[in-house]
């Protein structure tokens, strides 16, 4: 794909405004994931926009590591930059783990939703 759009936005390559959202996001994702599975009145609340979030963000990191991609092929090369590029692979499985456990904390919300309602249910259903 990269050699069919031009990655840049304002003459800036796109890969170095893009990276940022990616270095900082990524860890608040995380962050935000392990209080939801630990914070059941948190999960209530929040488990939407950290799916979307996390949705997001996959698709912010492919587009940094396509951004990167297009960048490397007009710079020099040299060891960092390599390094570098390799990172950006090496960040994709992370990132698809990260929204598969918003999936399974969106589930688990989900699931305990229903049974919050069915208690409910069954406690008007036991008071007539």
């Amino acid at each position: 794909m990269s050699e069919l759009f031009d990655f840049q936005v304002a003459g800036l390559p796109m890969h170095v405004l893009l990276v940022h959202v990616v270095v900082v996001g990524v860890p608040l994702l995380a962050l935000l994931l392990v209080v939801l599975a630990a914070w059941p009145a948190a999960r209530r609340v929040l488990w939407i926009p950290a799916l979307i979030g996390a949705v997001v963000l996959l698709g912010l990191t492919w587009l940094t590591v396509e951004a990167g991609e297009w960048l490397v092929e007009r710079v020099p090369e040299t060891p960092l930059i390599e390094e570098h590029a390799d990172q950006g692979d090496d960040i994709l499985p992370w990132v698809f783990a990260l929204v598969a456990v918003a999936v399974l904390i969106g589930a688990l919300a989900v699931v305990e939703r229903r049974a919050a309602h069915r208690a409910t249910d069954a406690e008007v259903a036991a008071a007539r």
